[in-house]
């Protein structure tokens, strides 16, 4: 079974950014590489989904669930 990389979110540069206004994203030129980098790493996760054949999706998926819910259950979360 083929897997998507568990942690492919991409770090908003907004956190802790000491010239963060409201509405700064649309001229931040930071958030604007941040969001294009995204769009093509979801693209890039949407078409890895599409490739799995649907069983080995939902394998993974609850694969996924029943390690997080066993973290949840010893408190290692």
């Amino acid at each position: 079974m083929r897997s998507i990389t568990p942690n492919w979110k991409l770090q908003s540069p907004c956190k802790d950014c000491q010239s963060r206004f409201v509405g700064c994203h649309s001229s931040c030129v930071k958030y604007i590489d941040y969001k294009q980098a995204s769009i093509v790493k979801n693209a890039e996760v949407r078409q890895k989904k599409k490739e799995m054949r649907g069983g080995e999706y939902t394998d993974y998926i609850v694969g996924r669930h029943r390690e997080r819910n066993r973290k949840k259950f010893r408190g290692e979360i």
